[in-house]
């Protein structure tokens, strides 16, 4: 009996203005930079040739403005999935990273290198335990719902940091090791018919080669 794999392709976001700046976003909604929305065009060419059944996006707009890139070529609507939003920063969204780190350094380094332990940089935040658990499963549903299909699924930093940790056999104590990913970053997730996943690329980047495109690696 054939089995059938659910091909993921998991990205973050192009540039946003927050990305460029700087700053924590969390849930701010900021759009997309001149370069955000070249990178979303490259992004897009990327995945003209390959075979959609489906696009998901998170609400912020940088993601579903990044999303329309590649859903307007195949002619499939975005559909918007609350749960791969952003980490909520509560107080601090839209305060530069620089000013994080010089207000409380410890939690700062404890958000990048230990984010199992993080719980905000302040009372009304998300901790990274609640975003890693809100996403998981969120991504589960998508691939139930497109059996031996292939979906693009585009996201921000954080949640995407927690879904690579998870399809790649971490756990949320082990998501410090995870890398963070690049703005148009591409990883290749699969989940099999038994509700098996697998990780098999992150972080790609082949799209933007030979284009004069800006990097942003980190940010969320």
């Amino acid at each position: 009996m054939l089995s059938l794999v659910t091909n993921i392709y998991l990205i973050r976001h192009a540039q946003s203005h927050g990305n460029l700046t700087a700053h924590f976003q969390g849930q701010i909604d900021t759009p997309l930079t001149p370069l955000g929305l070249a990178q979303a065009e490259a992004l897009g060419n990327r995945f003209s040739g390959v075979e959609l059944h489906g696009v998901y996006a998170s609400p912020l707009q940088r993601a579903h403005q990044t999303a329309g890139a590649i859903a307007g070529l195949h002619r499939l609507p975005v559909r918007i999935i609350p749960e791969l939003s952003e980490i909520y920063g509560g107080a601090v969204q839209g305060v530069s990273f620089t000013e994080l780190r010089e207000r409380d350094p410890e939690q700062f380094r404890v958000f990048d290198e230990q984010p199992h332990l993080f719980t905000g940089f302040c009372e009304d935040a998300e901790s990274v335990a609640q975003v890693y658990i809100r996403a998981v499963s969120a991504l589960e549903e998508i691939a139930t719902t497109h059996p031996g299909q292939n979906v693009a699924v585009i996201s921000h930093g954080c949640t995407i940091r927690c879904l690579v940790c998870h399809a790649g056999g971490g756990t949320l104590q082990t998501l410090g090791r995870t890398q963070w990913t690049a703005n148009t970053g591409v990883a290749h997730i699969t989940y099999d018919a038994h509700g098996g996943v697998a990780l098999l690329g992150e972080n790609n980047l082949t799209h933007l080669e030979g284009l004069d495109l800006e990097e942003v690696r980190t940010g969320v």
